[in-house]
Order: C-alpha cells, then sequence, then structure tokens
C-alpha cells in the first residue's frame, strides 16, 4: 500500500506487509532506484486503509483490520495515538479534511454504527474520546473521501449508494446515488467537479457533482476493467491525478490502468439561456501496464518529477520501486541553422542518434526489466517494455533501416539548408563558372550557364540598349514577341505591336547580329534576325564552324550520342550516321539502321514505309538516352514537331529545334504552351525561355515554393533588381538570405554578398542603384541623439556600396571630431576617461603606436587612427579613446573615472 505525502513532494508513506511496519520514504534513482527511509514504525499488523492530514506535522492515519486506527507524527516518530474501537470489525476507510476533521468507515455492525468523524486535534491528545459525529446504524461504510469543502464528505454504503452527507447537519445525506460502483471514492482536485468509484467487479464510474440535482444523472461515464486482467478481484486503490486534469489510475491484483478523460460539450436543442457545462468526457488516452504472473504490486501512486517532461506511475512491485511513464515520451527536439538536430531528455542534451538508454534505466533499475510488461491494449505502445529499455534513441537504427524511411543523416545532409550552407561555404555567390561546378543539378547548371552567357553580352556593351530597346537578360519570349517588358503569361498572348516599333526592333536585332559579325544556323528564312537573336541570347547560337568544332568536342569526350544530337537539331541529316558509326557496338547498329532507311526511302520523299515508321516509334519509346529516342522520333515521320514532344530533351535543345525548325506561328504557339508550363511548374531552366524579368520573377516564385532554395533566387535576381526593375518578392528573396548569414554566423560571406549585389546594381553611367544596408551601430550624440555618421542622414545615401560607405564614415567622423562639438546642437563631446582630453581630439598621446616594431609606415598610422576612435563602456557609459582604453584595462579592471565602481573590462 502507497500513500503520496500532502506536504512534502516526492515522499510517501509505503505499508511494507511483509515487516509488519509503515516507512515514510522517498526515492534515490542513483545508481538503481531505490527507497530511501526517513523514519518508521513497527508493529503495524493487518493495515488497510491510510490517508495524511498536512498541519504543522503530518500525521498519518492507518486503519486495521480489527478496527484499531493509529495516528502517526512524521515529524515525531516515536508519537502514536492509536483509537480503539468498542466491538472489533475492520477499518474500511479513512479520510482527512482540510480543516482537521478524520472520518472512518467501518463495516456493518449490528452494535454500532459505522460512519464515524473526530477532531484530529482533539484526537492526538485524547485518543479515547467519543467521536463528534457518527451515524448509519443498519449497514457498512465501505469508502469515505472528503471534499475541498470541509463540511462535504462523499461516503460509499454496502447497500450501493453513494451518499452525499453535510458534516454540519448531522451527517444528513443531501443526495444519494443508487450505484453498484461505490468502492474507493475518489475526487479530481484539479477540477473539483469530478469524482469516481470501482465496483467489485471492476468496473470504474465516473461522476459529475454538478449533475446531483433532480432529475439529473450524474453519471457522465462508466470505464470497462482491464481486458487482459486474469484476476477479477476488486481493485484495491483508485486515484486522480493531482496536476492532470480527468486523468485516473486504478490497481488491480494484476494491472494498473491509466485513463485520461477529457472534457467536451454535448451539443443541445433547447433554446435555453442558460450557460453550457461540459456535459460529458471523452476518452482520449488508455494504457494497461500488466504484472507478470511470478511478481506481485502491492499499491501505486503518482510520481511528480522536475526532471521528467512526463507524468509517471510509482509503483511497489515485489517490496522494490517501479517508475513508469504513462506516455511514450515525445522529445522535445530542435534544429540549428546548420540543421544538426538536437533533442532533451530531463536535464542532458542527446545529439542526432545518440543513445541514452542509461538515463532511462537509472530510473528503471536493470534488475527489475524482465518483470513488467505492456499489455497489446495499450493505445501508444504494442512491445513490451524490455525491447523499449534496451535502446531508446532519437530515432532507432532499426526505423533508420525500413524500407519506408532513410538514415537521418541521408535526410539531413539532402536537405535544401544543408545544400545551400554548403555552396555558401564553397563560394556560391555572382561568379557564374563556379556556381556551374557547384551546384550538382543539371537544370540549375543551364542557368548558370545562360546567365554567365547573358552577363558577358551586357558587359560587352554590344547588346545592351539599341533604338531605346534593352535586351539585357532577356530570354526568347521577350525578343521573339518583342516585348522587354513581361510581367506574366498573359502579356504574352496579348503583345501586339505596331509595324513601326517591329520594324524598329527588327533592325535593332539586325544591328547586334552584325556587331557580333556571326553567320548563326537558321534554316527557316523568316525572321531571321530574330531567330538568330534569340538563338546568341539563349547560348544557341551555333554557326558552322561552331558546330563542328562542338560535335568534334563531344566525340572526343566519347559522347557520340549527344554529338549526334547536335548534329540532328541543325538539319545535318547526313552526318548522324558518320558519328554513331563511330561509337560503341550498340550505336553502330543503330547508324546502321538509320543509314538503310536514309538510303533506302531518304527523308525527303512523299513516300514512306509503314513497317519501319512503326518500329521507329517503338524504338523512340523504349530508348533511354534521350538523343536517340529524339532521332528515332524524326526518322520515324520526318516531323519536328515529335522531336518537340520528347519532353526528356532539355528545354534548351527544344528550343533550339524550335527555333530552327518551325515557321513563324507554330513558334509562337509552342513558345506560348512552354511559357504556360515552365513558369506554372517552376521549372528553373525556363529562366532561358523568360529571362530575368517580371515573368521571370513569377517563374522563381515558383521554383522557390517547390524547392525552397531561396539562396539561389537570391543570388538570380540581384543580376536584374534593382537595376532594371523592383519587386517585392525578389526584396524579400535577399532579405531571408541575408538572415540565413546571420543565422549561420557567415558575416564575412554576407559582406560579400551585400559588395556583389552593389557591383551588379551598377546602371550604364557607373551609379549604384542598390542601397547599402542601414548600419546597425552608430555613434550619436548624448544631447540631441543624432547619428555623428553625416551632417545630413543617419545613414550612407543609395548610391553608396559598402566600401564607399566606410570610407566617407571615417572622413566625415575625423572631420566632425576635429570642431570638438556636435555638428548638429553644438554641443560639446564627452572627454576622454584617461587622458582628459575631449574624444573628437585628433592629437592625442599613444604610447601603443610608439612600442610598434614594424616600420611599414602603414601600420603605424592605421593604428593610430585606431586609437583615435571613441570607446564606450555599455554598463556605465564612460568613455575614452581606444588606445587609452586598451591601456588601462591592461592593468586595471574598475572604470578609470574617479567614485565609479564598474568593472567595464568585464561588462
Amino acid at each position: 500500500m502507497l500513500q503520496r505525502s500532502k506536504k512534502k513532494n516526492g515522499f510517501y508513506f509505503w505499508v511494507n506487509e511483509e515487516a509488519d511496519e509503515i516507512r515514510y520514504v522517498s526515492l534515490k534513482t542513483t545508481p538503481k532506484l531505490r527507497w530511501k527511509t526517513h523514519s518508521f514504525w513497527k508493529s503495524q499488523k493487518g493495515i488497510k486503509c491510510l490517508d495524511s492530514f498536512p498541519g504543522s506535522s503530518e500525521i498519518l492515519g492507518a486503519g486495521s483490520s480489527t478496527g484499531n486506527l493509529s495516528l502517526l507524527s512524521e515529524k515525531y516518530p516515536e508519537f502514536s495515538a492509536v483509537v480503539t474501537p468498542k466491538y472489533p470489525r475492520a477499518c474500511k476507510s479513512l479520510s482527512f479534511s482540510d480543516s482537521g476533521s478524520l472520518a472512518a468507515s467501518y463495516a456493518k455492525s449490528k452494535n454500532d454504527l459505522s460512519l464515524k468523524i473526530w477532531d484530529v486535534r482533539s484526537l492526538l491528545h485524547n485518543p479515547n474520546q467519543q467521536p463528534g459525529l457518527q451515524g448509519f446504524p443498519m449497514e457498512g461504510i465501505v469508502s469515505v473521501c472528503f471534499d475541498k469543502n470541509p463540511s462535504l464528505l462523499f461516503a460509499g454504503s454496502s447497500t450501493r449508494s453513494i451518499y452525499i452527507v453535510d458534516t454540519r447537519k448531522q451527517l444528513e445525506a443531501e443526495s444519494s446515488i443508487e450505484t453498484p460502483c461505490f468502492n474507493n471514492i475518489t475526487i479530481d482536485a484539479v477540477s473539483g467537479n469530478y469524482f469516481a468509484a470501482n465496483s467489485y467487479d471492476g468496473y470504474i464510474a465516473v461522476y459529475d457533482r454538478r449533475f446531483l440535482v433532480p432529475g439529473a444523472n450524474p453519471l457522465i461515464m462508466e470505464l470497462n476493467p482491464n481486458p487482459g486482467e486474469k484476476n477479477k478481484n476488486s481493485y484495491f486503490q483508485t486515484r486522480f491525478s493531482n496536476e492532470k486534469c480527468g486523468q485516473i489510475s486504478c490497481l488491480s491484483n494484476n494491472s494498473i490502468s491509466v485513463r485520461q478523460l477529457s472534457p467536451c460539450r454535448v451539443q443541445d436543442d433547447s433554446n435555453s439561456d442558460e450557460p453550457e457545462l461540459e456535459s460529458s468526457l471523452l476518452l482520449t488516452f488508455e494504457k494497461f501496464i500488466n504484472m507478470k504472473d511470478s511478481t506481485t504490486c502491492s499499491g501505486f501512486d503518482y510520481y511528480n518529477s522536475s526532471s521528467s517532461s512526463s507524468p509517471q506511475i510509482l509503483a511497489v512491485v515485489d517490496s522494490s520501486p517501479k517508475l513508469f511513464s504513462l506516455h511514450n515520451e515525445v522529445l522535445p527536439t530542435s534544429f540549428s541553422a546548420k540543421n544538426e538536430l538536437i533533442s532533451s531528455y530531463k536535464e542532458k542534451l542527446y545529439p542526432l542518434d545518440t543513445p541514452y538508454s542509461d538515463v532511462q534505466s537509472a530510473e528503471i533499475g536493470e534488475d527489475h526489466k524482465e518483470d513488467i510488461e505492456f499489455s497489446e491494449t495499450s493505445s501508444y505502445s504494442s512491445t513490451n517494455i524490455e525491447n523499449s529499455l534496451e535502446k531508446i534513441s532519437i530515432i532507432s537504427e532499426e526505423s533508420s533501416q525500413s524500407d519506408d524511411l532513410l538514415p537521418p543523416y541521408r535526410v539531413l545532409r539532402t536537405d535544401i539548408s544543408t545544400i545551400m550552407l554548403e555552396r555558401t561555404q564553397q563560394g556560391y555567390r555572382f561568379d557564374c563558372s563556379k556556381n556551374y561546378d557547384i551546384v550538382s543539378d543539371f537544370y540549375l547548371k543551364d542557368v548558370w550557364k545562360w546567365v554567365e552567357l547573358s552577363h558577358s553580352l551586357y558587359s560587352d556593351g554590344r547588346y545592351n540598349c539599341w533604338n531605346d530597346i534593352d535586351l539585357t537578360y532577356q530570354g526568347a519570349l521577350g525578343i521573339w514577341f518583342m516585348d522587354t517588358e513581361l510581367t506574366n503569361i498573359a502579356d504574352v498572348f496579348d503583345a501586339k505591336h505596331s509595324r513601326l516599333f517591329e520594324k524598329k526592333f527588327l533592325t535593332a536585332a539586325e544591328t547586334i547580329i552584325s556587331n557580333f559579325d556571326l553567320d548563326i544556323l537558321t534554316p527557316i528564312p523568316t525572321k531571321r534576325p530574330l531567330r538568330q537573336l534569340v538563338l546568341l541570347a539563349c547560348g544557341l547560337g551555333y554557326t558552322k564552324i561552331n558546330l563542328h568544332q562542338e560535335i568534334d568536342s563531344l566525340i572526343g569526350r566519347n559522347e557520340h550520342v549527344k554529338a549526334a544530337g547536335l548534329a540532328l537539331f541543325h538539319g545535318k541529316i547526313e552526318n548522324v550516321v558518320r558519328i554513331l558509326a563511330m561509337g560503341n557496338e550498340l550505336e553502330k547498329t543503330i547508324s546502321t539502321a538509320v543509314a538503310g532507311y536514309i538510303t533506302s526511302q531518304g527523308l525527303n520523299q512523299l513516300g514512306s514505309d509503314s513497317l519501319w515508321k512503326e518500329m521507329s516509334r517503338n524504338l523512340s519509346t523504349e530508348l533511354e538516352d534521350p538523343y536517340l529516342r529524339a532521332i528515332f522520333a524524326y526518322v520515324s515521320n520526318s516531323d519536328w514537331r515529335d522531336v518537340l514532344d520528347e519532353v526528356s530533351l532539355s528545354l534548351r535543345d527544344r528550343l533550339g529545334i524550335a527555333l530552327r525548325f518551325l515557321p513563324d506561328e507554330d513558334l509562337s504557339n509552342y513558345l506560348e504552351d512552354l511559357c504556360r508550363t515552365t513558369v506554372q511548374s517552376g521549372d528553373p531552366e525556363g529562366l532561358i525561355l523568360t529571362g530575368l524579368t517580371p515573368l521571370g520573377i513569377e517563374l522563381l516564385q515558383n521554383f522557390v515554393n517547390h524547392s525552397n532554395d531561396v539562396q539561389t533566387a537570391a543570388l538570380l535576381v540581384s543580376y536584374v533588381v534593382p537595376k532594371k526593375f523592383t519587386d517585392w518578392r525578389a526584396d524579400g528573396w535577399i532579405d531571408s538570405y541575408r538572415e540565413l548569414f546571420n543565422r549561420w554566423r557567415l558575416y564575412r560571406e554576407r559582406v560579400k554578398f551585400d559588395l556583389g549585389r552593389s557591383e551588379l546594381s551598377r546602371d550604364k553611367n557607373g551609379h549604384v542603384m542598390q542601397t547599402s544596408p542601414k548600419p546597425s551601430l552608430y555613434i550619436s550624440c548624448n544631447y540631441c541623439k543624432k547619428s555623428l555618421l553625416s551632417l545630413n542622414e543617419d545613414y550612407p545615401k543609395s548610391d553608396q556600396t559598402v566600401a564607399s560607405t566606410l570610407t566617407k564614415t571615417r572622413k566625415l567622423a575625423s572631420q566632425k571630431q576635429s570642431g570638438h562639438t556636435c555638428p548638429h546642437c553644438r554641443q560639446p563631446f564627452p572627454k576622454c576617461s584617461v587622458c582628459g582630453l575631449s574624444l573628437s581630439d585628433q592629437n592625442v598621446p599613444q604610447n601603443n603606436v610608439n612600442n610598434i616594431t614594424s616600420q611599414n609606415p602603414k601600420d603605424r598610422e592605421r593604428k593610430r587612427n585606431y586609437g583615435r576612435w571613441f570607446s564606450f563602456c555599455l554598463r556605465c557609459y564612460h568613455g575614452t579613446h581606444a588606445a587609452h582604453a586598451s591601456e588601462w584595462f591592461m592593468r586595471h579592471s574598475v572604470c578609470p573615472v574617479p567614485d565609479c565602481d564598474c568593472n567595464c573590462a568585464l561588462s
């Protein structure tokens, strides 16, 4: 039998039936879980019930099978008062009220009453005095429990009733409930509304005292006994949690059942204006802890530990303490900015995949693991506790090796936050060729290859503005539809221009192509300058010489299939057979098949071989290589539309085919469809189509939504925002990326990012369009609170780079300090606490400069300039020159100002 102390948390009264004694104990968890005895009382035989009164010295009441009632003092173990009944019979139950009353219930007797109430203080002085109140002569009272209201007593009768008794009215029952559940009455102390009792066959009834009115039914829930219980004897104990509302636990011969009851509302169809009551309970958690046949559980109570985040049950199993966690504990976890996962358990931190079974086993005890098991009916676990105690880890190896789960390190390794950090550490900024090598995604490689080309065309100067037409960072759509300000997909379909504008645009395209002196291959003659310009802008502008060089380069790298595809995409059909014949056996076989068809039929004849076409179509769908599929798709029907439908080809290749071989109207329709698909899917390769335009920002928004790669988006938009246009989404990506730098504590990398953006934002006149970040720290005047950074403003102008801002700041500070007063309010600057001169004085003695051994005059001047800077204590706000502060605090830790005891050196 176990009873929690009502005065001291973590202390218990334990009835050791084997030794016929009662012990006042607490728990020791190391090296293993065991009792720590503080006091004990011997010769306590046949104890049937316990309760305590938390007075100045906690009083324990113990009722025996003979009816003797022992009053014991926790503070004075040698004290004992025994109340002996007139007629021996079993004392069934005890309960102390907060006001100091003691109620005891007894078995039915013809010669005595079954319910007696004493005043505890009087009983301690005179154990032989008569009860102040007594009643119920013809029935046995088997259970009593005082309410928070000390005048109300709940009494369970052997007549299958529960009485609510008002002790101020001579034990008159205010109301009663007829029920088979009347044993072990317990009250939910947290809510105060619910009370429960159990029947002899194991059922538990939960009542709501607010419905103890005529016409209402206070029974709101009935709980079934443990289905795995083997011995259907009566429950020995029933407890409500003292911390969690509605949590009830019961002990039977074979198990401890734990249920969580949560209030819920029942819909009331009436139109009553009275407030709705929580008229029902919902069973939200149920767990059964079954003991093995070889063990005996003699008592339990709740265990409240500050080191555990989960409620626990303390049970006495074979006279030894055992702790059970009621829930499969959800460990608090947190990710760092570098995607490191860590969890906390009790008072320790555990990195990912670090076992902490030693902590758990220290509480449960290694030598008793085999005594306990969880039943299959547990809502939270179907495995026995032996397995759960072998190793408790954040993510077990078994889970990691499951067919459905990846190991944690692989998941975190491939997470976008980890990828972005690794890219940053490798120098992922504004060097396009370096970015091409860093990224592993082939689509991003194509994007950075195109950005490098676009930036080089912009830097070259021959591609920038012609007749007020800016083609920098334009994609295929803007050039072909002659609209360089595309903001959404609808603009592509509604693009209509005057003939004068179209002529002006075509003239600009012809001029740009002539400036590059390139004869770009375009078999379709219509709108040839636009086609050539789009091919140039997309990096597809091959001349005959460039094409042969690229094909030879691919052959040299044993990429014969890709070389054959490149020849096909430029209309060089006869070269396809020659290139494939230089490859491996499969490629040679394919070249023979293609050559046979070209020889026998010819691709330009009107006739066709249906069997050959069917075989070619089948091969185009069965082959894995996209270039072989494209070759057979074209050979099967001599139609470039079949090749364009081959989605395994890169968008760049398909775009080149469309620009070279589709008629004007078909090309426009194809570009419109391709635009809609790529923008909605967020395919980054689609930037070749949209360009870095407002429409491209829409594509990047979908790309970020799908991939969360805000890093790449921030870098890409920095080429055009704010130099060409502004967009709130681009600003958001840039701010998010800068915040990532701060979380990673990569402040130098953030500065490099800001400097790179500033350089990219220069317009054609060399002016920086990027607004420099507002400084987070600056020196302000003590009187007017204005910054000393500038005479006119508190932060740099938008046309200043970060580097020029820092240089200008030093010059401005030097100019203003020479005046010894604030340039805004003309109040004098504070004086140095060491030398007594004004902090703005430039001619201050600096001993540390004279001790510099370097003969480099730049080193001496740099040290001297630093020594003139303002230095303030952030606690007492006294200031010094930086050089003087360094000299002073090398020998002292206290502020140099008299009567100031601030430890500035430690602040």
